[in-house]
């Protein structure tokens, strides 16, 4: 079982093998920032919150990274058919809820672009994905280097990361809002202070 402890109806719901299974898969090479850490912090974040579909959005969480290879254009699409491989014959996903699962898993491919009519648990769970982004700076910093560590130099030049983190972080700062939900409303300055320091660093 993960170090954080599940609400006890999305633990009776997802089971502990489901669980391990999800651990299980964060421990390929090459990770740095994309790990079990990585999703133990999504757990906590949910933990806070609501949702319409609790075992839905928790089950997306543990297997949203769950496939990660740097710079492959598929890893989610990998991550949500793993999901629903292990969700098949689980008592309470039924081919509908797996489709959610997927669909959520999915999303995170976007970093966050979302329609404004998207369903509450979409944008909550995009939101807990991008919490780091208004992390205290040093996590914040701690994280930018962890995510450079998977690119540079195995994948690509370090001019080539800078050129290409910076265009992702300008598309964050362009966007009308960084977090989507209201829970998350009011870390929008301090995700917006993070960002503009590291592209002002690269």
């Amino acid at each position: 079982m993960p170090e954080i402890a599940l609400p006890p109806d999305v633990h009776a719901a997802l089971g502990g093998a489901l669980v391990e299974a999800a651990r299980a898969a964060y421990a390929s090479p090459g990770r740095h920032y994309h790990t079990w850490t990585h999703i133990e912090a999504c757990l906590r974040e949910a933990g806070s919150l609501a949702f319409d579909d609790a075992p839905v959005v928790y089950a997306a969480l543990l297997f949203h990274d769950a496939v990660y290879v740097v710079g492959a254009k598929d890893n989610e699409a990998r991550s949500a058919a793993l999901a629903a491989a292990r969700l098949q014959g689980n008592a309470i996903f039924d081919a509908a809820r797996i489709a959610r699962v997927e669909h959520l898993i999915l999303l995170t491919a976007s970093h966050g672009a979302l329609p404004a009519d998207a369903p509450d648990d979409d944008k909550k769970l995009i939101d807990i994905d991008l919490s780091i982004l208004a992390a205290p700076a040093e996590v914040y910093q701690r994280y930018a280097r962890d995510v450079r560590r998977e690119w540079v130099p195995q994948v690509v030049s370090p001019e080539q990361y800078a050129r290409g983190r910076a265009a992702f972080l300008r598309g964050m700062l362009a966007a009308p809002r960084i977090f989507h939900s209201d829970d998350f409303a009011a870390r929008e300055t301090a995700a917006r202070g993070n960002i503009g320091r590291e592209l002002a660093a690269l």
